[in-house]
């Protein structure tokens, strides 16, 4: 009987035979060969992006903290977002063809569904074919079949690309107005509120982070037609007065900006988070 120390021996020689044998007919330079990327342009390198869908204008900058919008509103960009954009840069793809020897109209791209421009690369949407959903797209004068993944993500438009907080980056709160509660910094930078019973200051310190910092789940535009609940009013340090609109408490909160024409959404039991805060602890 083969004793089990043997049998593992004899184990370990068939595994280092079959490490020789695979190494003897490998080439470590040959490399595996990769396609080409869309452009040859680095997205670290692109400082410019300009979006065109139908009706749809849209100009983003990159700044020094992050992506902005420029057009249609002044706002910061949702970065994350930009990146799924910049990321088309980089998917590696074979040419198909040259855009001179093709009929562009039969592609879609007489008259692209959309564009977009990085710096001064312009790619261009075209229709998508019969197989394998994915869609034509021409750079300069190259020709593309990609996946059908980011035409839908370009439509969304400014709802897909605006930064999901309520107040821009670096905003500090220095007094919120928020149904049946007013906190305001005093001359020695702590909070007080309007309420008979003091609230903590932790928990007042927390409800203006949230207000800086909570992301809605999606954004929405606002329209005038709609009819708004309450007025919620926030200043500024640097001596802005921002006015927000409370559409909903239930399913959802909805938060209006008028100014900027969006909407945002929040879960409902981000209520305690953004809309009241509690005053049954101890102030400190």
């Amino acid at each position: 009987m083969i004793s089990q120390r043997l049998l593992i021996n004899l184990v370990l020689i068939v595994v280092i035979a079959g490490l020789a044998y695979t190494g003897f007919y490998f080439d470590a330079n040959d490399a595996v060969e990769t396609k080409p990327t869309i452009s040859e342009l680095n997205p670290d390198d692109v400082h410019n992006i300009e979006i065109q869908a139908g009706d749809l204008q849209l100009r983003l900058k990159r700044g020094i903290e992050g992506w902005d919008l420029e057009s249609p509103i002044n706002w910061p960009a949702n970065d994350t977002n930009v990146g799924r954009l910049l990321s088309i840069l980089e998917f590696e793809t074979s040419a198909l063809a040259d855009a001179t020897d093709v009929d562009l109209a039969q592609l879609g791209l007489q008259q692209p569904q959309a564009s977009i421009g990085f710096n001064d690369t312009l790619l261009q949407f075209g229709t998508t074919n019969n197989i394998g959903e994915r869609r034509y797209v021409m750079l300069g004068t190259t020709l593309f079949l990609i996946p059908d993944i980011h035409l839908a993500f370009v439509a969304e438009g400014l709802s897909a690309l605006v930064d999901r907080r309520l107040l821009p980056r670096r905003a500090e709160i220095t007094s919120l107005q928020l149904p049946g509660l007013e906190i305001r910094l005093d001359e020695n930078n702590r909070w007080r509120s309007n309420r008979a019973i003091e609230i903590a200051q932790a928990r007042m310190v927390q409800l203006v982070e949230n207000w800086q910092e909570l992301r809605a789940t999606r954004t929405s535009h606002f329209g005038p037609g709609l009819m708004p609940r309450q007025l919620i009013e926030i200043d500024l340090a640097d001596g802005q007065a921002l006015e927000f609109l409370l559409m909903s408490e239930d399913p959802e909160i909805v938060i209006a900006h008028p100014n900027i024409g969006l909407q945002y959404h929040f879960r409902s039991h981000y209520h305690d988070q953004l809309i009241s805060v509690s005053g049954d602890d101890d102030a400190s």
